[in-house]
């Protein structure tokens, strides 16, 4: 599994082009990098690490909206609060 294969997950997020991937830290059960200098991927290193990682994004998207700021000059515009572009300052 590592380093990922760049490739295929440009294949599968054609919007996403590639330019460099680069590890930027470990923990135990995944490995982030930084790819395009813009975004962070987190990988995990192992099956029962994917499941984690899905437990994961699914209480991130339930608790978005709670997590969010209240009062800052930041907020989600879009209903998916998920993602930086949906950021609005």
């Amino acid at each position: 599994m590592f380093p990922p294969d760049w490739k295929a997950i440009a294949s599968e997020a054609r919007e996403l082009d590639i330019r460099s991937a680069i590890p930027i830290g470990e923990g135990w059960t995944a490995v982030a990098y930084r790819v395009n200098e813009e975004l962070v991927f987190k990988v995990p290193k192992g099956p029962e690490d994917w499941q984690e990682q899905d437990r994961e994004i699914a209480l991130g998207a339930r608790a978005s909206r709670a997590l969010a700021p209240k009062s800052s000059s930041t907020s989600c515009t879009t209903g998916d609060c998920s993602s930086p572009a949906s950021m609005t300052s």
